[in-house]
């Protein structure tokens, strides 16, 4: 159960990741 968490956890965390990287570099 404590993977599964952490792997959406990762994820969601990629996604707000990418999205900071576009407004950073307007890709």
């Amino acid at each position: 159960i404590d993977r599964v968490i952490f792997c959406i956890f990762l994820k969601a965390d990629q996604d707000i990741y990418e999205e900071l990287l576009q407004k950073y570099f307007h890709i």
